[in-house]
């Protein structure tokens, strides 16, 4: 395959996905933390996913001008410095306070990276099928890191104890700044250093993406459906003790075993990015994650769940690859950051109100109802993605790309 002989791309995902397999450690470390602190309770637990998402929330849409200026590198570079110290720090962190401050600091510098990541994507493999199989090879990779990550932070946990694993992902960080720093060639953003000024580009961005119908839908789109899935997230490590009835130390091995069937997935959108139209992936993904969300919701078995889990996989990663590539490429480079940044501060935003919201509902109706209810929405979504006129136009990609 030709993107495994390009080496900036091969660099570039590396990077992404050994920061991606210490984050795993983090996350669940955070999680069952954070249940220890506050003895289960739903509100603490929207809490500390509130802090991690309201970086891209409220600032996500500023930084776009930024990433736009900077050799992209840089960003990404400066980014895993910043999250090296930030997750570091969590391991003496006394408290919930301490744990939400630096869950913010480290996710604030992380749109940085994630912005700068997107914007030189394909300006490295190209634009097309070419981008819908870097999308999806990356995808491949990095759920397949999830399936090693979750099942060693597993066993970590029980052996190392939880606060250790905060320092297996600072060191993650270092070696992707080193590997960022391996790049044959400066990746240099392609907007100027002395330009019309932040708040002109900065209405550039926003004017590129509500210009465009399809981009503006497929925003919209997976904005909503952000509010199921931030619900449903925010929830998960809850439904371990009060729906399957199981410890929450189990937690790792739900992604584990979703991560399986997203490397499936993804190399099956590797290797036949155009078999399936777009519009069709990612409508039947939307509902088929929404159907799998609402039983997840009711099922009492924790078997049960693994298996539905593996489904959810190849579900969410339909939807995923191709919303994500098809966006992209609406955009040209030099507002690409922009656009990526408005997409990840939108998307992050619906999560931080469906966090907020998820926990005092939760506590209201209860967990499993909760999750139910969430998946409802979410499979609402996909069949509402039929509806919409602009994902209707099915050309070849270059056509895909410039539709209005």
């Amino acid at each position: 395959m030709d993107l495994l002989r390009n080496r900036n791309f091969l660099l570039l995902t590396l990077s992404r996905n050994i920061s991606r397999f210490g984050d795993r450690f983090t996350l669940a470390a955070l999680l069952i933390l954070v249940v220890q602190i506050s003895h289960g309770s739903p509100v603490d637990i929207a809490l500390i996913g509130a802090a991690a998402l309201a970086p891209s929330a409220l600032l996500g849409w500023f930084i776009g001008p930024l990433v736009d200026r900077l050799e992209r590198r840089t960003s990404m570079i400066f980014a895993d410095l910043i999250r090296f110290v930030a997750v570091g720090a969590m391991f003496f962190a006394p408290n919930l306070i301490s744990l939400m401050v630096l869950a913010f600091l480290a996710n604030g510098v992380w749109e940085f990276y994630r912005a700068a990541y997107q914007a030189v994507l394909p300006v490295v493999v190209g634009t097309g099928d070419q981008l819908t199989r870097a999308h999806g090879l990356d995808q491949s990779l990095a759920n397949g890191i999830d399936v090693i990550g979750y099942a060693l932070v597993g066993l970590f946990i029980l052996v190392a104890g939880v606060r250790p694993a905060f320092l297996i992902d600072a060191a993650t960080f270092l070696a992707s700044a080193l590997l960022i720093r391996s790049f044959a060639v400066r990746v240099q953003a392609p907007g100027r250093t002395i330009g019309p000024g932040y708040l002109a580009e900065l209405k550039t961005g926003m004017k590129a993406v509500s210009g465009q119908r399809l981009p503006r839908t497929l925003l919209s789109q997976i904005a909503i459906a952000c509010l199921p899935i931030g619900a449903f997230n925010a929830l998960l490590v809850l439904l371990l003790p009060d729906v399957f009835h199981v410890s929450a130390t189990l937690y790792p091995y739900l992604p584990a075993v979703q991560g399986v069937s997203m490397v499936l997935g993804g190399m099956l959108l590797t290797r036949y990015p155009s078999r399936v139209s777009r519009r069709h992936l990612i409508n039947i993904g939307l509902a088929g994650s929404g159907v799998i969300t609402a039983l997840l919701g009711v099922v009492p078995s924790f078997v049960t769940a693994l298996g539905l889990y593996f489904v959810l996989g190849f579900f969410n990663i339909a939807f995923l690859v191709p919303l994500l590539s098809w966006y992209q490429q609406s955009f040209e480079s030099e507002v690409r950051g922009r656009a990526m940044a408005i997409y990840a501060a939108a998307t992050s935003l619906s999560l931080l109100v469906a966090t907020l919201v998820a926990g005092p509902v939760a506590a209201a109706i209860g967990v499993g109802r909760a999750v139910f209810f969430s998946g409802i929405v979410f499979a609402a979504v996909g069949v509402a993605g039929y509806l919409t006129a602009a994902t209707r136009i099915q050309a070849d990609p270059a056509v895909e790309a410039s539709a209005p």
